[in-house]
């Protein structure tokens, strides 16, 4: 689940600038060191170094912080400026999650739903799922929701957290994912030449992910594009985090910034908050660039 920055600190004031954040970061607060980690990871008004960045979420992390353990673990997940660790990543996501930060839960949730540096259980997936789901996550609703079904095939929720539990119950289930994620992934991609945009989007994320399909994060871009393009929201939402990120596409703020627009008025609260913040950094990089054309001016 891709995250969005929270820039205020542990007493809940806002932080209105990296130089605050890191002046309260140094002191040892620890919602402030998290959120000078998200300036330094993503650049906003300080020059990006994503090694610092993690230097900052560990020591938010390790105070307990909720969103400081949801980032630490996020680059421990993705190997962003420090050396990847997949078990390490589940247990910072759980630190997060059980103390109800919706990122943490919904990718502990993942983690437990596929084995990711955890042992896979169907059972607890759900019930992280659920957790996330209930503080408005759709995503995560339809994860809860897609673990119920395949825990009723099973039988009944109870036997399937035992089945999940056993080494031969495991090795013969992921057979069956591994052939069913490439059998899903076939049919998106047909729908999504086809020019469904639903499908467009569902093969957009099995490629980001890697999900019965070799991760392709430039093609994922390209079909949140075209399911973004049809009015898709999930489609327009994913796609103006490619551009805000960079992934799979030249980073611009200006772009991402109309496609989380159009995700918002459709109803999205996430795309409305991204959007807010990408308004927030262009004025603010529109300002850095005022001030130093002023600074360089003759006599100034």
């Amino acid at each position: 689940m891709e995250k969005e920055n929270r820039l205020h600190d542990g007493r809940g004031y806002c932080l209105h600038s990296a130089a605050s954040s890191k002046l309260r970061a140094d002191e040892g607060d620890a919602g402030a060191q998290s959120n000078y980690g998200d300036y330094l990871e993503h650049g906003t008004e300080v020059a990006p170094d994503i090694k610092e960045a993690v230097r900052y979420y560990r020591l938010s992390a390790d105070q307990g912080h909720a969103y400081g353990q949801y980032n630490y673990g996020a680059c421990l997940d993705t190997g962003r400026g420090v050396e990847q660790d997949l078990v390490e990543a589940a247990k910072y996501y759980k630190f997060s999650a059980d103390q109800g930060d919706v990122y943490g839960q919904y990718n502990y949730g993942y983690c437990l739903e596929t084995g990711r540096g955890v042992a896979r259980n169907l059972v607890d997936a759900a019930k992280y799922y659920k957790l996330c789901a209930d503080q408005g996550n759709t995503h995560a609703q339809c994860k809860y929701e897609e673990c119920l079904r395949r825990l009723a095939e099973y039988g009944n929720a109870d036997e399937g957290g035992a089945y999940a539990q056993s080494s031969d119950g495991v090795d013969l289930e992921r057979e069956i994912e591994a052939a069913q994620d490439i059998e899903d992934a076939v049919k998106l991609k047909l729908s999504a030449d086809e020019g469904d945009a639903y499908a467009q989007h569902g093969y957009g994320s099995k490629l980001q992910l890697g999900v019965g399909v070799a991760q392709d994060l430039v093609e994922a871009a390209k079909y949140y594009k075209l399911s973004a393009d049809q009015g898709n929201v999930d489609g327009q939402y994913y796609y103006g985090v490619c551009l805000e990120t960079g992934v799979g596409v030249a980073r611009n703020l200006v772009e991402a910034a109309q496609y989380y627009k159009l995700s918002a008025d459709q109803g999205s609260i996430y795309a409305q908050r991204k959007y807010e913040k990408c308004l927030r950094r262009l004025a603010e990089d529109r300002d850095n660039v005022t001030y130093h054309r002023l600074s360089a001016e003759p006599g100034s």
